[in-house]
């Protein structure tokens, strides 16, 4: 039986390209399984970022070439990063936990995408103090906080300031209030009460100890002076201590003394009877008794 010359070359032809495409996938295969793609992240030692604006950098690798490298934060759509086998991207990121990913692109078109990678942006920088401060009294009332004294190391190394601050949280600018403190102190007790200020007591170094001041300065929300007077009786003075207001009391907790010695001694503080006047003294009104230990840490609530 004859076969038709046309037929005939079909089907030879027809074999040959199934022959050479079979060839092609098959070299595919092994090329795609030798480009050894890749792309890695250079992750920071500390996962937390100290500012809302960082850049990311990292490696990608592919043995037959990269396109390109593009990088993925949260919700955001895929963007290119800049360079290739080495690259970067400047980013923004969130406030609380980022999630990123980054692919790379190889000259086939094809990705290979990382796992997730977690940064943490937790803090935003707001302004600056006129100087470096800590241990200073803090209270907040509405959009504002009041800085208190504090502990400063400046030229003649005696760490307790008088200094009297507003940070306004409505523009995030630091307002300095004049006069300052009648003393320097750290670690103040301050509540807001009938809308003033009351600062009490607070410390100042002495030695290689602590020693608590017997004062009490009675201020307005706006920095104005209303009283500012010693207490009448040192035994009163207290710093370091913690502290509460509970309806007309402020309660003070252990804390340092006059002496700079640590006591377990709650004093309550009634602070109608406080005269608002520049004469005004601050009277302890109940000594409530001891207890087990002392409290010289921070600040455990203070407000109105």
């Amino acid at each position: 039986m004859k076969m038709n010359k046309s037929l005939l070359f079909i089907i030879v032809s027809s074999f040959l390209l199934s022959c050479t495409a079979s060839f092609e996938e098959k070299m595919d295969k092994v090329d795609d399984e030798g480009r050894d793609t890749r792309i890695t992240f250079d992750i920071p030692v500390e996962q937390t970022a100290l500012t809302r604006f960082v850049e990311l950098t990292g490696s990608a690798y592919d043995k037959g070439g990269i396109q390109k490298v593009q990088l993925k934060i949260n919700d955001s759509p895929f963007v290119d990063a800049v360079g290739a086998e080495r690259w970067r991207r400047a980013a923004e990121l969130g406030l609380g936990e980022n999630i990123i990913y980054g692919r790379v692109i190889n000259e086939k078109g094809e990705g290979t995408r990382t796992p997730p990678f977690y940064i943490y942006s937790l803090w935003e920088e707001s302004g600056e103090l006129p100087e470096p401060l800590s241990h200073s009294s803090v209270l907040q009332n509405g959009a504002d906080t009041y800085l208190m004294g504090g502990w400063v190391y400046n030229w003649d190394f005696i760490p307790a300031y008088d200094t009297f601050l507003k940070f306004q949280g409505t523009d995030n600018q630091v307002k300095v209030f004049f006069p300052a403190l009648i003393t320097a102190a750290y670690l103040s007790q301050s509540v807001v009460y009938s809308g003033k200020i009351f600062l009490l007591g607070g410390l100042k170094q002495s030695g290689d100890g602590h020693v608590a001041q017997n004062m009490v300065h009675v201020r307005g929300l706006d920095g104005a002076v209303t009283a500012l007077k010693q207490f009448s009786d040192s035994a009163m003075a207290r710093g370091g201590a913690a502290y509460a207001l509970v309806g007309d009391k402020l309660y003070v907790f252990g804390g340092y003394d006059y002496d700079g010695n640590p006591t377990n001694t709650i004093l309550s503080y009634h602070l109608p009877d406080v005269s608002l006047t520049p004469a005004g003294l601050l009277e302890t009104q109940v000594e409530l008794g001891d207890f087990e230990g002392f409290l010289p840490g921070p600040l455990v609530f203070a407000g109105a």
